[in-house]
């Protein structure tokens, strides 16, 4: 048995790009998303690779300081959906040893080990970190599975609901001249894109009087870095589309950044500027067109990400319930947890009230720094 550390994405990139390639393993946790996200924040990065007779697993992590000590948390994981490990796990792989030998090799760099948005099991896998204290997450995520045609995957939903709605759209955007919808696949045409992405958020948080969490540099700079990263195993990392109105402008009414991995695709954000067609619900109307296209491409698994939102309640099928992890690493350690548990429950509280809710978001934006 060996756990090392590494400081530098570079000195194990080759095994994790080959490990990455398991169904278990999230697309955050990927070597392209963490080298954009160090790349783009400079972040102080530890990658701790632990082997066990056959079973390797890796931990991509970054150190977060703050008041109550150093935090070793995924790399990333302000705009993930799903945590995981980089796992590879053979009979006879001892979970607690895995666990005392990370948190050894942990204590001179953190005072806690905080693995937040991550499910029990994933990709046939039970998640290796089941050993650490647990809380369940603020939110679930959802998914819709996908069938081999569009008919029979919306027919697991309300079918009449979801074809009036597509039907409504479709007349008010040929009434407006027509529409069109794209895959952004050349890399100029994707950073040009993203930046519209960010004026639609910046202009619809700004009139719901809610902080705008795209607002950082190095936040545009992560996904920038994304939306221009190679293919890899017939995958994307984040894959921008887009519904336009035809016309001179090409306005874009409704943009989704999209990531697949093997049959499995998640979506990582989206926004819509509703001015232009008033009630046509142009975001419904993407979701629809792309889950086309998925279930061409025989995907089976459509996630829509963590959070509890109207319209991913209206498109799926499954609640995958996730949780926070943590485990202290010395005295530090200890009052950090507590810290963060009492945090969770209070974020729970705050979202299980919406009036309150929407006050501390309104009175978030109005911070200097957010």
């Amino acid at each position: 048995m060996s756990t090392t550390v590494h400081k530098e994405i570079g000195l194990i990139s080759g095994t994790w790009a080959e490990m990455e390639k398991l169904p278990s393993v999230s697309v955050h946790q990927t070597t392209a998303w963490c080298r954009a996200w160090k790349e783009a924040t400079n972040a102080e990065t530890l990658v701790v690779e632990h082997v066990q007779g056959g079973s390797r697993i890796i931990l991509p992590l970054e150190i977060a300081s703050g008041g109550l000590g150093r935090t070793a948390r995924p790399l990333g994981t302000r705009f993930s959906n799903l945590n995981t490990a980089v796992a590879h796990i053979e009979r006879g792989f001892d979970p607690e040893e895995f666990l005392n030998s990370i948190l050894q090799e942990l204590a001179d760099h953190a005072d806690l080990l905080q693995f937040d948005k991550t499910a029990l099991a994933w990709g046939g896998q039970d998640n290796v970190l089941l050993g650490l204290s647990r809380v369940p997450s603020v939110n679930s995520s959802f998914q819709l599975e996908l069938a081999d045609d569009t008919s029979s995957t919306i027919a697991q939903l309300d079918r009449a609901k979801r074809m009036k709605v597509f039907r409504a759209s479709w007349r008010k955007f040929d009434a407006a001249g027509g529409w069109h919808y794209e895959e952004i696949t050349d890399p100029l045409s994707a950073s040009v894109v993203l930046n519209q992405f960010f004026a639609q958020k910046e202009a619809r948080f700004r009139a719901a009087g809610l902080p705008n969490v795209f607002a950082d540099p190095s936040t545009k700079s992560f996904f920038n870095r994304l939306v221009i990263s190679p293919e890899a195993d017939g995958g994307h990392i984040l894959r921008l589309h887009v519904l336009r109105l035809k016309g001179p402008a090409g306005q874009p009414i409704a943009i989704a950044g999209i990531s697949t991995k093997g049959a499995y695709a998640i979506s990582q954000f989206g926004s819509v500027d509703e001015s232009a067609v008033p009630g046509a619900s142009p975001g419904e109307f993407l979701y629809h067109l792309i889950v086309e296209r998925l279930c061409k491409a025989r995907f089976r698994i459509f996630d829509f990400g963590i959070g509890d939102q109207p319209h991913k309640r209206r498109w799926c099928n499954v609640e995958t319930p996730q949780f926070d992890m943590v485990m202290p690493i010395g005295a530090t350690g200890n009052a950090a947890m507590q810290v963060s548990r009492a945090a969770t429950s209070l974020k729970r509280f705050v979202k299980e009230r919406p009036v309150l809710y929407r006050a501390l978001q309104r009175l978030r934006s109005k911070l200097p720094l957010r």
